[in-house]
């Protein structure tokens, strides 16, 4: 079968909706985020071109600072789904002009395929670089830098892109993560972490590279701060900020893009020409290529991170064909590859002066405007429609008094978002509306073809995923409904405890140890316990998803803190790279409740919403609330944290466990603890952030005691 047909399957049939004659029934089935692909292939492009760049560059940026900071801008995350969609099918449409040359190539997904690819572009690189080395040998000049001033112009301007460095698996591997693919996310929440330096400063790229920026005169501002924006970085250089909002984007649904994100983590991690050169020619400038000898050291195809991006997709493919079949692993296949397309084109030159994507706000304002100037002529035609839109016939709604009223307006759009069959949200051609407005339908001519394609634009741009994902939770604390849109400062009244003054917490170090006899399983009140266990787990695993904000002595002791928490062996002198993820003995917290559960005989959970409908419990959901807002409420998190340490040893020595998962829930405990240590020593000298963190202690214990039976 020539490649063409994985590409037309690949962009879900693009070419062959656009027959007349075509057969829909011979379609195949493809799953959600494959189907938003297509309606922005089916109507006019997504875009709108612009002449002046730095108002391209202002809307990257403006995503740039809001996805790393979703606490006080949660509509970033809103916004960047259907802009993520669309990139994504420009990049497959790009790709599909040459597809012997990209992965499309590989039609037919098997381990061995995957690996021939990966290693045949590795060569294709080392060719590359050889054919450079011998030019220069021969007495030919620098093709990157021709001097020192270029390459200290080009190091400030790419500055947006690598302090983001492991943005795109920010989000990754997080309590919300269907427990049967924790194993695939693992792998790649493995890979973050040797991105933040194993949570050792000095190796923590981000920080290495903000050393290098000092290294040649220049301070940078923190990437997540406003003042970053307005710095001088990549002034007239909209590649960098459109690579670094990619990265950004990617990352942030992966519970809902998992397929296209193990594609870009394969795509990017490896040995690049570009990064060969440039380390080879900053060395000659006088410029330390540290940064970038790091990349090609840790991205290496034998035992290091592109390995480990080939494992994470077989593994993943391999669940998909043992879970749901052959066909739904050849779907997820084309979902894996549209993503390693994505990657392949934000980093190519090819891409360095894209347009400006319409926003979805845009486009509604624009579809209003075509709403406006229908009402008056419409007035009377749909009286005997039967159609309603929400709670109102469509003549209700256009009455053209009601309809100059804002607050109408926004009622009638609401409604129409979810007026199915009206309006199927990101798919246009599947909607009824678009259907009745276009040649065969009764409203055929009603619509000019400007007006037409702002409806499709704006249908396109609704997603189909729930408003309320696990990560952005829908759960309740008990006293209020929330989600992404209600996170903010916790305050003292959110707490509901008494200031605590002076009641600070003891020495860390020696644990909970006070001679008293060991505690057995009866002593636990195992329904209050499991939902606690379970979500204690999401503390602080939300605060990576910005890797600037990891890059100091108190960020580092986090990561570390979450590798305990999640199973990885104690940090060595050298990443482990492959060979972390051939260990046995790497189960986390989240694995020992699973383990606890099934000795207890209790039905095993699918996920963390498994376990709060069993077993609901008001401070579990209250947690998930809290670490909403990670950077924010860091000090409380880590109180509340060292108080489930406490619980930890209690079960370590408890029969709940296994041996084996005993001894090591008591090495990870231990390992908590020696972090902690660090952070309430920090802590302790500024005396707000200390206060926040002993009420946290306080509000942990309090709950903790709610899991033993100390009757």
């Amino acid at each position: 079968m020539p490649a063409i047909v994985t590409v037309v399957g690949i962009l879900l049939t693009i070419i062959f909706l656009l027959l007349a004659n075509f057969d829909k029934s011979k379609l195949p089935h493809f799953s959600t985020i494959e189907r938003l692909y297509l309606p922005h292939k089916t109507s006019k492009p997504f875009t709108r071109g612009v002449n002046d760049i730095q108002n391209s560059i202002a809307f990257y940026q403006t995503l740039y600072h809001q996805l790393q900071n979703l606490e006080q801008y949660p509509e970033g995350l809103e916004r960047g789904r259907g802009i993520l969609v669309t990139w994504v099918a420009d990049a497959l449409e790009r790709a599909s002009r040459t597809p012997g040359k990209s992965i499309l190539s590989v039609e037919q997904y098997s381990k061995e395929a995957l690996l021939a690819f990966v290693q045949r572009q590795q060569d294709e690189v080392t060719e590359q670089f050889e054919a450079y080395y011998s030019r220069r040998q021969k007495g030919g000049p620098r093709e990157r830098f021709p001097n020192r001033d270029s390459a200290i112009k080009w190091l400030k301007e790419t500055a947006p892109l690598q302090l983001v460095d492991g943005a795109w698996l920010g989000h990754i591997h997080k309590i919300t993560t269907p427990f049967k693919l924790r194993a695939v996310s693992k792998g790649l929440w493995q890979i973050l972490s040797e991105e933040l330096g194993d949570g050792d400063r000095k190796k923590h790229h981000v920080y290495v590279y903000q050393e290098l920026l000092k290294s040649i005169g220049h301070v940078p501002q923190c990437p997540t701060s406003p003042e970053f924006l307005q710095s001088q970085h990549s002034a007239d250089n909209i590649q960098s900020w459109r690579a670094a909002v990619a990265q950004l984007l990617i990352g942030s649904i992966p519970d809902e893009s998992l397929p296209e994100l193990l594609g870009f983590n394969l795509c990017f991690e490896g040995v690049q020409l570009d990064t060969l050169i440039i380390a080879t020619e900053l060395r000659e400038v006088g410029i330390d290529p540290y940064y970038f000898v790091l990349h090609i050291s840790i991205d290496n195809m034998a035992s290091g991170h592109k390995a480990m991006a080939a494992e994470c997709v077989n593994q993943y493919l391999d669940h998909i064909r043992d879970s749901e079949g052959v066909q739904a692993m050849d779907h997820a296949w084309k979902r894996v590859q549209a993503g390693f397309v994505f990657c392949d084109d934000v980093n190519s030159s090819l891409s360095s002066d894209p347009p400006i994507l319409v926003s979805h706000t845009d486009l509604e304002v624009e579809l209003l405007d075509v709403f406006a100037s229908k009402v008056n002529a419409a007035r009377g035609v749909h009286c005997t429609s039967k159609a309603r839109i929400g709670s109102r016939t469509m003549v209700d709604w256009l009455n053209p008094v009601l309809f100059r009223s804002p607050e109408w307006q926004q009622d009638f759009m609401r409604n129409l978002t979810d007026a199915r069959p009206w309006v199927y949200k990101s798919d246009s051609q599947k909607s009824r509306l678009v259907h009745e407005l276009r040649w065969g339908g009764r409203m055929f001519g009603c619509f000019t073809d400007r007006e037409l394609d702002i409806l499709e634009r704006w249908i396109d741009t609704l997603h189909p995923f729930p408003h309320t994902t696990p990560h952005s939770s829908s759960v309740s604390d008990g006293k209020r409904q929330f989600n992404m849109r209600n996170v903010g400062f916790i305050s003292q009244q959110d707490i509901d405890l008494p200031h605590p003054g002076h009641q600070h917490p003891p020495d860390i170090l020696p644990g909970w140890s006070n001679g008293s006899p060991k505690p057995s399983p009866k002593q636990f009140k195992i329904s209050n316990l499991l939902p606690l266990w379970f979500t204690h787990t999401c503390l602080l695993e939300g605060l990576v998803y910005a890797p600037a904000i990891t890059t100091s002595e108190t960020g580092c002791a986090v990561i570390r803190i979450l590798r305990a928490q999640k199973g990885f062996a104690k940090e060595g002198p050298v990443a482990a790279g492959i060979d972390g993820m051939k260990r046995t003995d790497s189960s986390g917290i989240v694995e020992m409740g699973q383990e606890l559960m099934k000795r207890l005989g209790l039905l095993e959970p699918s996920s963390i919403m498994d376990v709060l409908q069993v077993y609901p419990s008001d401070f579990a959901n209250r947690m998930l609330y809290y670490a909403m807002v990670p950077a924010a409420n860091l000090p409380l998190l880590l109180g509340i944290l060292l108080a489930f340490v406490e619980l930890q040893e209690l079960v370590a020595v408890s029969d709940l466990l296994s041996p084996e998962h005993s001894d090591k829930l008591t090495d990870i405990a231990l390992r908590e603890r020696e972090c902690l240590q660090f952070c309430q020593t920090e802590l302790a000298q500024q005396p707000a952030k200390y206060v926040m963190f002993c009420t946290g202690y306080q509000i942990g214990r309090k709950n903790v005691k709610f899991c033993l039976d100390e009757e």
